[in-house]
């Protein structure tokens, strides 16, 4: 009999469970869309349809140990370690404690402590209500108003009784603050007052305290879709991290033209490294929910000796006004912007590496600003424009422009 163990998210619709030959199938059929996600049980997060191929094999191993009742278990009770456990032993254990909340397991080499309620397959044989304790995968962001600032976060599991959350900002144990979740895959934002109740490196376990019943509502009905499954904690380590750290060939590479990868570590590093342009690349590793510009990671720009800073983009409306010699001027809508070029749309007539000069108009600038710029690349009707000449006074202003669409960043003075 075939296992239906693979959910699907398409145009955010949750479907399934599939078995993996049906997956196979639509596959073939070319039913999925690059955007459209997929989720097995004990991932922590969904994963895009396109890495599915490569990262299924490694997924449904993980799967099939978890069944396998030998002395590879441990549990984690009031400081006090057991183990190793076959999965009987772990049973008997789970069954003569109280505060089942409190333990926590680990299987095999998995450093990763869990809840006994993650895991879903040992609730059944305990006889355990998981309704009240389901959690499942989810992509979304959150906004945490503390300490009177608004601090933009990453939520990676969703319960009807809280969220699962990654950050690098303290929140301390036991404290309230208010949240809105945001995310395609819900039907509605959710505002709602949450308590900090446990904190491991950089993520955070959030309790809902102040819900009402229609946000309630909105939860269940994802949760609901996801139905008899139990996952793992999200990784700890920040994307950052997996890249300083990842030896495994899980990277992938997306330029205008087309997709590479996958890749490990080394080779990500040389493939950036040999490209001249890295303005129109996107990175995407197992943990994240969407593609991600590569100005992005920290530890890229490092590895390449670049500044972050330098790089950042933000989406702009406007026209760039290029002035021909000898011809009327050509005005050009921009589409995104950074203190060292912009991207317009159109076509200038302009080759790779050519010189041309102009001003960019836009009001939310407030002033016309006259460039210098190289020509970058010339694709499918965008060019994109490094900035060789311009004051440093009006660099400042498009700093603090992109500066309001970086989370946490601080416009310069």
């Amino acid at each position: 009999m075939m296992k239906r163990v693979w959910f699907t998210s398409v145009s955010n619709q949750v479907q399934g469970p599939f078995s993996t030959e049906e997956i196979e199938h639509k596959l073939a059929q070319n039913t999925f869309a690059n955007s459209d996600l997929i989720w097995c049980k004990r991932q922590s997060h969904w994963l895009p349809i396109f890495a599915w191929k490569t990262e299924a094999p490694k997924i449904l191993a993980t799967f099939e140990k978890v069944q396998v009742d030998t002395a590879t278990w441990y549990l984690e009770r009031d400081g006090q370690v057991s183990g190793p456990l076959n999965r009987n032993e772990l049973l008997n254990q789970i069954k003569n404690t109280v505060d089942i909340d409190s333990l926590r397991i680990r299987f095999g080499a998995d450093e990763v402590w869990q809840r006994a309620f993650d895991f879903g397959d040992l609730l059944v044989d305990l006889g355990l209500n998981k309704r009240i304790h389901r959690r499942v995968p989810f992509a979304g962001s959150a906004i945490v108003r503390a300490n009177k600032k608004d601090i933009p976060v990453e939520i990676t599991t969703i319960s009807e009784g809280g969220i699962g959350i990654l950050t690098d900002q303290n929140l301390a144990v036991g404290s309230e603050y208010s949240v809105t979740i945001n995310s395609d895959l819900l039907s509605a934002p959710l505002h709602t007052v949450v308590q900090v109740r446990y904190h491991t490196g950089q993520s955070y376990g959030l309790q809902f305290k102040q819900i009402n019943f229609e946000s309630k509502s909105v939860i269940l009905d994802y949760i609901r879709q996801l139905t008899d499954v139990s996952i793992k904690n999200p990784n700890q380590d920040e994307i950052d991290e997996l890249f300083k750290q990842s030896k495994q060939p899980t990277w992938y590479i997306k330029d205008q033209k087309k997709q590479y990868g996958p890749f490990s570590l080394d080779e990500t590093q040389k493939e950036l490294k040999s490209r001249d342009d890295l303005d129109d690349l996107t990175l995407w590793t197992p943990g994240q929910k969407q593609w991600k510009s590569v100005y992005e990671f920290n530890a890229v720009l490092e590895t390449l000796g670049l500044s972050r800073r330098l790089h950042m983009r933000a989406p702009i409306q406007g026209a760039f006004q290029y002035s021909q010699h000898g011809k009327a001027d050509v005005s050009f809508n921009m589409f995104s912007i950074s203190e060292n070029g912009l991207g317009i749309e159109g076509e200038t007539g302009s080759s790779p590496g050519e010189v041309i000069e102009g001003k960019i108009k836009s009001r939310f600038i407030g002033v016309d600003i006259s460039v210098k710029a190289k020509v970058m690349h010339c694709e499918r009707g965008t060019v994109g424009l490094e900035f060789l000449q311009i004051t440093e006074e009006n660099r400042a202003l498009i700093r603090n422009y992109v500066a309001k669409f970086q989370p946490g960043a601080k416009a310069a003075a």
